[in-house]
Protein backbone atom coordinates (compact mmCIF):
# COMPACT_ATOMS: atom_id res chain seq x y z
CA UNK A 1 0.00 0.00 0.00
CA UNK A 2 2.84 2.28 1.01
CA UNK A 3 4.19 1.92 -2.54
CA UNK A 4 1.00 3.06 -4.43
CA UNK A 5 0.67 5.79 -2.39
CA UNK A 6 4.21 6.82 -3.30
CA UNK A 7 3.81 6.43 -6.64
CA UNK A 8 0.19 8.69 -6.62
CA UNK A 9 2.52 10.78 -5.37
CA UNK A 10 4.96 10.82 -7.85
CA UNK A 11 2.16 10.50 -10.97
CA UNK A 12 0.89 13.91 -8.73
CA UNK A 13 4.09 15.86 -9.17
CA UNK A 14 4.67 15.30 -12.96
CA UNK A 15 1.30 15.72 -14.01
CA UNK A 16 0.18 18.79 -12.00
CA UNK A 17 3.31 20.63 -11.04
CA UNK A 18 5.87 20.01 -13.43
CA UNK A 19 3.73 20.35 -15.97
CA UNK A 20 3.89 23.86 -17.82
CA UNK A 21 0.04 25.28 -18.77
CA UNK A 22 1.85 25.17 -22.49
CA UNK A 23 2.10 21.58 -22.05
CA UNK A 24 -1.61 21.04 -20.97
CA UNK A 25 -2.51 23.49 -23.86
CA UNK A 26 -1.25 21.26 -26.21
CA UNK A 27 -1.99 18.02 -25.21
CA UNK A 28 -6.14 19.13 -24.76
CA UNK A 29 -5.82 20.64 -28.26
CA UNK A 30 -4.41 17.44 -30.22
CA UNK A 31 -5.12 14.96 -27.73
CA UNK A 32 -3.76 11.31 -28.90
CA UNK A 33 -2.04 13.50 -31.73
CA UNK A 34 0.19 15.36 -29.53
CA UNK A 35 3.43 14.18 -28.92
CA UNK A 36 3.64 15.94 -25.56
CA UNK A 37 1.12 13.55 -24.20
CA UNK A 38 3.10 10.39 -25.23
CA UNK A 39 6.63 12.49 -23.82
CA UNK A 40 4.61 13.07 -20.97
CA UNK A 41 3.28 9.25 -20.45
CA UNK A 42 6.98 8.59 -21.21
CA UNK A 43 8.37 10.72 -18.48
CA UNK A 44 5.90 9.45 -15.77
CA UNK A 45 6.12 5.60 -16.51
CA UNK A 46 10.76 6.00 -16.64
CA UNK A 47 10.03 7.62 -13.04
CA UNK A 48 7.64 5.42 -11.66
CA UNK A 49 10.02 2.42 -12.69
CA UNK A 50 12.94 3.68 -11.14
CA UNK A 51 11.22 5.10 -8.21
CA UNK A 52 9.71 1.29 -7.95
CA UNK A 53 13.46 -0.23 -8.34
CA UNK A 54 15.12 2.15 -5.96
CA UNK A 55 12.03 1.79 -3.57
CA UNK A 56 12.74 -2.27 -4.12
CA UNK A 57 16.38 -2.47 -3.40
CA UNK A 58 15.64 -0.36 -0.18
CA UNK A 59 13.22 -2.93 1.17
CA UNK A 60 15.44 -6.09 0.09
CA UNK A 61 18.44 -4.40 2.33
CA UNK A 62 16.84 -4.93 5.79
Amino acid sequence: MEVLIKLLIVHFLGDVVLQTDQLIKKKEKHLLGSDHLYWNLLLLGRYQILYYRGNKREQSSF
